[in-house]
C-alpha cells in the first residue's frame, strides 16, 4: 500500500478534511466512520468530492490493527437547467414498464413531477434536454426517447448502468 502513495502530479493540488467522525469500541474491535471532504484543483478547475469511510480495527497482542476499510463515494445531484414550459410539456404523459407498473409525468405550476402508481409524487428536474432526475436520487436518470418526428415515445430509467425501458402509453390529458 505504501508504494502506491506518491505526490499529486503537476497541475493538481488539493486538501482533505475529515468530518462527521464517529467511533465505537466493542471489546477488542473498534469501528470508525467518517467523511473525507475533498477539495481539489485539477489544472485550474475546482472539484469537490466526499467519501464515506468505515474502518474496522482489532486489538491484538501487537496493538490495534486495521482489518477492513470500506470507501464509498457520496453522490450529489447534478446541476439542473431550465427549459421552456413547452419543452417540459413534451415529457408529460403516462409510461408503462409492465401493464401493472406505470409512471406519470405531469407539468404542474411550470414544474415537472413524476409519480409511479401506488407511490407519492416526486419532483423531476432537468439535467439536460431529454435527461431528467429526481433530487436526492443521483444514481438514477430518466432518459426520454423520441421518434424520427421528434415526439417523445419512451422513457429509459437508467439505474447506474442498467436500463429499464418504459413505453409511453398515453400523452398528457
Amino acid at each position: 500500500m505504501l508504494k502506491d502513495i506518491r505526490p499529486l502530479p503537476a497541475g493538481v493540488s488539493g486538501r482533505i478534511r475529515v468530518t462527521d467522525f464517529h467511533a465505537i469500541v466493542h471489546g477488542q474491535t473498534a469501528i470508525a466512520t467518517y467523511v473525507d471532504d475533498e477539495d481539489e484543483t485539477y489544472h485550474g478547475h475546482a472539484l469537490h468530492c466526499q467519501y464515506r469511510i468505515t474502518d474496522t480495527w482489532m486489538k491484538g497482542a501487537a496493538g490495534w490493527r486495521l482489518i477492513a476499510s470500506q470507501v464509498l463515494a457520496l453522490r450529489t445531484d447534478p446541476p439542473a437547467v431550465q427549459l421552456p414550459a413547452a419543452d417540459l410539456e413534451a415529457y408529460a404523459g403516462t409510461y408503462a414498464l409492465a401493464p401493472e407498473i406505470t409512471y406519470e409525468i405531469r407539468l404542474k405550476d411550470g414544474k415537472l413531477e413524476g409519480q409511479r402508481n401506488g407511490r407519492d409524487a416526486e419532483p423531476l428536474l432537468v439535467e439536460a434536454p431529454d435527461l431528467l432526475f429526481v433530487p436526492v436520487s443521483p444514481r438514477y436518470r430518466k432518459l426520454m426517447q423520441r421518434d424520427a418526428a421528434g415526439h417523445v415515445t419512451a422513457m429509459i430509467e437508467r439505474r447506474e448502468a442498467w436500463d429499464l425501458p418504459w413505453t409511453r402509453v398515453r400523452p398528457a390529458d
